[in-house]
């Protein structure tokens, strides 16, 4: 007779989270590293919400609920991350981390919103709730590039498996964020585009960008000057926003920056941020 599944106390234990957040009417789906779920959990469980709040609140409960210890919480700018540690009363329980997110986030900010990440969710035959393969497979290209500075095996041979019959998807949530060229470039070849990956990101993906102006115009006594990504350039250009360019920064390369004058203002930035934002 097979055994009853979830097998673990932190499998039953994330299960029950994830029931709970559905009966609460929170939406939410596992980012990446969801296939050994939930009862083999590869590192840090990414948690995409839009009620990043309420979902800590559930999560303390669950755990509560299951014999565990919530040990520490770090409030990053963007993201909490839930350490959970067995009680002693539970027997062959193993520490989890879980990391709720209002998008996909990483040092720079937010790339791709929990809203889209939520509507283009879908449910595995478990009932979890988990990424598309589109938003899967840009999450992974970006957390390889900003995050680790590298493409470990299993992450190149996830993204081989979802780009064999996604790799449009893959491409079409990256372009906003890296711009088309250099994304598709990425799902072809993650290793050799890290470096290129990494110099588009020293501009502000579209989510940081509308909250750095939003900042600036509350508390600046002068018009700011922004560096935006590459790819965040051109989705703001297609929407009027009239962009300068520096000739040469830093690292000698050309970075684009929101313009202090022109037709369109920081405030038509910001009002482009939220609209690229919410749909």
């Amino acid at each position: 007779m097979d055994e009853p599944y979830p097998q673990t106390p932190h499998g039953r234990l994330l299960s029950a989270y994830l029931e709970d957040l559905d009966r609460r009417g929170i939406r939410h789906a596992l980012l990446r590293n969801h296939a050994g779920l939930p009862d083999t959990p590869q590192g840090d469980v990414d948690v995409v919400t839009d009620r990043v709040p309420a979902a800590g609140a559930a999560l303390h409960a669950a755990a509560r609920a299951a014999g565990y210890v919530p040990v520490r919480v770090a409030r990053h700018t963007w993201h909490r991350i839930h350490a959970l540690a067995p009680g002693p009363d539970v027997s062959g329980g193993e520490p989890l981390i879980v990391d709720l997110q209002p998008g996909v986030t990483h040092r720079r900010g937010i790339s791709i919103a929990a809203d889209r990440v939520l509507e283009n969710r879908r449910r595995r035959p478990d009932r979890l709730w988990v990424a598309g393969p589109g938003v899967e497979g840009a999450a992974l290209v970006l957390h390889c590039a900003i995050e680790r500075n590298a493409a470990p095996p299993r992450y190149t041979l996830r993204l081989a498996e979802l780009a064999r019959e996604h790799r449009d998807a893959v491409i079409a949530e990256l372009t906003p964020v890296v711009g088309e060229p250099l994304a598709g470039r990425a799902v072809d070849d993650l290793e050799a585009a890290i470096p290129e990956l990494r110099a588009a990101f020293r501009g502000q993906p579209l989510r940081a960008l509308g909250q750095r102006v939003l900042a600036l115009e509350r508390y600046a006594n002068r018009p700011p000057r922004l560096r935006v990504a590459p790819g965040v350039a051109g989705e703001l250009e297609r929407r009027g926003v009239r962009l300068g360019r520096n000739r040469v920064d830093a690292l000698r390369r050309s970075a684009v920056i929101v313009s202090e004058d022109g037709d369109a203002t920081l405030g038509d930035a910001l009002e482009a941020c939220r609209r690229a934002f919410a749909g």
